[in-house]
């Protein structure tokens, strides 16, 4: 703490902190956050953080700039950065599945099947718009989201599990359904459904909580989106 509050003291326009807080244990890098905070607001110094750990964006940044393989893959505000990631990593970081679909007059087409949307209007609109066919969108689903049952009972995509793996946020599902993706889901609802690799199990989404991008635009909630379909898988 003392190195800290030292190279906080010199005064530098620009301070590098690079895993600052990785060999701590919980309470003591909670209250080391909280003393860059304190040091931050009081000296007004521009502080670079390197971090892997979610809690560092959420509690400490401002902007978000993330790096992989060398190359600046997306530049912006925190809250922006984590609610709509254009990596892997920052969608695990996040805990958040980000699923690419492409528009057709049945839905939105995906790796694990198709969700039956065909039309949306921004909130406090008063029409709707028809997506055209073709369209590309991201569909972005939070991890409680997800609805996981087994034996094809619930409404959902019929996906067969390949592979259970730890994630930041939760457990990672790597499942099959048209194609192979990879689902993030709290691991209680894991848990309490006894998901194991190979099983078969319906994988269903509450729409109220995602969110669907397009074309620059965001819809969000059930209320704007008109006439969810029946999961298909076909």
């Amino acid at each position: 703490m003392w190195q800290l509050a030292r190279a906080f003291a010199a005064e530098p326009a620009v301070l590098l902190l690079d895993e600052p807080f990785s060999g701590l244990d919980v309470a003591a890098a909670s209250q080391m956050r909280r003393l860059v905070q304190q040091l931050v607001a009081e000296r007004r110094t521009t502080v670079v953080l390197v971090s892997h750990d979610l809690i560092d964006l959420v509690s400490l940044a401002q902007r978000v700039v993330v790096v992989e393989a060398g190359q600046v893959v997306d530049d912006g505000a925190a809250d922006q950065v984590l609610r709509r990631p254009r990596s892997r990593f920052v969608a695990d970081l996040a805990g958040v599945t980000v699923l690419a679909g492409t528009v057709s007059s049945q839905g939105v087409h995906t790796d694990v099947g198709v969700l039956g949307i065909v039309a949306v209007k921004q909130a406090g609109g008063d029409s709707y718009d028809v997506w055209s066919g073709g369209s590309s969108v991201e569909i972005v689903v939070p991890p409680e989201a997800f609805r996981v049952s087994l034996d094809g009972a619930g409404s959902g995509w019929p996906v067969v599990v390949d592979e259970i793996s730890m994630s930041p946020a939760g457990l990672a599902l790597t499942v099959t359904g048209h194609g192979s993706t990879r689902v993030l889901l709290p691991r209680s609802i894991a848990v309490e459904a006894g998901v194991a690799p190979g099983d078969r199990i319906t994988l269903g989404i509450d729409p109220c909580a995602i969110c669907i991008y397009s074309a620059g635009t965001v819809v969000c909630a059930e209320q704007n989106v008109r006439k969810w379909g029946e999961f298909a898988n076909d």
